[in-house]
């Protein structure tokens, strides 16, 4: 019988390779299985961040292209404005001209040189051109019977009442139609042609007036005031001005017929309103808008809300108009 000895026992088990263990016992391969859990999210939260600063970036400069059209647009609205009443100037300069070196306003040739300017096709909105004379009461009676020898036999100065300077209408061209309710009447019974008149007399320029109701048609305008100054006065001072002051070229005019009459020089897509600062009423201040119109064209909305005071600045203070400040951006500026 074989007898095995413990020796070979221990022979055979240490002939054996026995198994190690590994090192992360048994973590190795569970520590990678997060991996296609996470990150594929965080790909897309990745790409869904880049893709927000893309966008983000893009609205931006989107936001600041229709900001600069705006701006531009608005500086455009201002210029032709300020152009337009530039034009009005001309045609009262023209007038002053024609008065100074006239010994005396004839009316054939007051009207033929009016009606030679074309201002109805011309100029829309404006209601014609006049003159104003100033005259002290003391006058009054030597002056309606000039003006009924010139061929007006119901000229009459109104309204009533007693005063000691008058300011009538005594040419108004075309002389016709709802023009001739204005011949005779004293401008300066009305508070915002008075200051205009003013302002005029004393500064030798032109003067734009406040919002008043035109004889005309009894319907909101403004008119345009440039003085006249008797031969060889002395117009360096004020008061030399006032001292020697003949009378004034008036140009009446509705405001919504002027910038109707421009339309196409407005871009389409701004509505914007013309304020003038001389009152403190708001509700004295508001000469026209058609900010209401391009709101209503957008469902009532208006992207860019109010341009505010950066739109304003037409140079108009000295002529009593203080701003034309785009107010409202419809359609192709919406964002």
């Amino acid at each position: 019988m074989t007898q095995h000895s413990p020796a070979g026992i221990v022979d055979a088990a240490a002939g054996s390779t026995p198994l190690a263990p590994s090192p992360g016992g048994g973590k190795g391969t569970t520590s990678h299985r997060w991996v296609p859990v996470v990150l594929p999210p965080l790909v897309g939260l990745l790409t869904l961040g880049l893709t927000f600063l893309y966008w983000q970036s893009a609205e931006s400069g989107a936001r600041a292209k229709q900001e600069q059209n705006f701006q531009v647009a608005a500086d455009q609205i201002a210029y032709n404005l300020k152009d337009r009443m530039a034009t009005y100037e001309v045609v009262l300069r023209g007038v002053k001209g024609y008065f100074e070196g006239s010994e005396r306003i004839d009316r054939a040739e007051f009207q033929a040189y009016v009606g030679a300017l074309q201002l109805g096709e011309t100029r829309p909105g404006l209601q014609g051109v006049s003159l104003v004379m100033q005259l002290p009461a003391s006058a009054l009676a030597a002056h309606l019977d000039d003006m009924r020898q010139r061929g007006f036999a119901q000229y009459t100065v109104w309204p009533d009442g007693a005063r000691e300077v008058l300011a009538p209408i005594t040419h108004i061209e075309p002389l016709e139609g709802n023009n001739l309710k204005a011949l005779g009447f004293d401008v300066l019974t009305v508070p915002a042609a008075k200051e205009a008149l003013d302002r005029a007399r004393d500064t030798g320029e032109l003067a734009l007036s406040g919002q008043l109701t035109l004889l005309q048609n009894n319907s909101p305008g403004l008119a345009v005031y440039l003085p006249l100054y008797g031969a060889g006065a002395d117009t360096r001072t004020v008061d030399g001005r006032r001292a020697s002051l003949a009378g004034w070229v008036s140009a009446p005019f509705h405001l919504e017929d002027v910038i109707q009459g421009m339309s196409r020089e407005f871009d389409a897509d701004i509505g914007f309103q013309i304020t003038d600062d001389t009152h403190a009423s708001a509700a004295e201040t508001l000469l026209f808008s058609n900010v209401a119109h391009q709101a209503a064209a957008q469902g009532g909305g208006c992207p860019l809300g109010s341009a505010g005071p950066a739109c304003a600045g037409t140079g108009w203070p000295p002529l009593g108009v203080a701003d034309v400040a785009p107010a409202c951006v419809c359609g192709a500026f919406s964002g």
